[in-house]
């Protein structure tokens, strides 16, 4: 279990969020040159998720 601060623990899951909206935007970028469907699955982590849409790959917080 996390330790810190509320503070710290904000602007953990901040950075986070940031870093899973560019490995969406990397999965999105991967099924341009192997066709789409071609990554499945999804990530979960603390305080976001990352799953493909109908279009693209997309991470909410």
């Amino acid at each position: 279990m996390y330790q810190g601060t509320p503070g710290d623990l904000r602007r953990m899951e901040r950075q986070a969020a940031e870093l899973a909206a560019e490995v969406a935007r990397l999965l999105t970028r991967i099924e341009g040159l192997t066709g789409e469907g071609s990554v499945r699955g999804t990530i979960t982590g603390p305080g976001f998720e990352i799953r493909r849409t109908s279009t693209q790959w997309t991470a909410r917080t």
